[in-house]
């Protein structure tokens, strides 16, 4: 739920602010089921990014994954959170490195979650 209202409500805006920003020496095209397939992607990657604590806090709880663990391998991590932005957000380097940092924090913001819940 939490997911829905910060991609409706802050991430839909942001975006569209930015391509009406880049694109205003073209005319906007919008059309509506261009539009909609838009906001249904942009709602549907911000449900799966606010699952991702949730996900590794019940791995934790059932101690699939430990602390110990995740130091060990922490880079690994970080490599793989990389990874999924290259195939989630667009080409620049600056998006898909802001990206890799709100999906590591949010994996660090699991291990909080879990220890709440222990």
């Amino acid at each position: 739920m939490l997911g829905l209202l910060v991609g409706y409500f802050l991430f839909i805006p942001a975006i569209l602010k930015v391509f009406l920003f880049f694109g205003r020496d073209f005319s906007a095209n919008l059309k509506i089921n261009y539009f909609l397939f838009f906001v249904l992607r942009v709602l549907l990657f911000s449900v799966f990014v606010f699952q991702i604590p949730l996900f590794f806090a019940l791995l934790i709880k059932e101690e699939l994954i430990t602390e110990e663990f995740y130091k060990k391998r922490r880079l690994y991590f970080l490599g793989f959170f990389y990874v999924l932005s290259l195939l989630l957000s667009p080409t620049d380097f600056f998006t898909q490195i802001l990206l890799t940092l709100f999906l590591f924090l949010f994996f660090r913001l699991a291990f909080l979650i879990a220890k709440f819940f222990k």
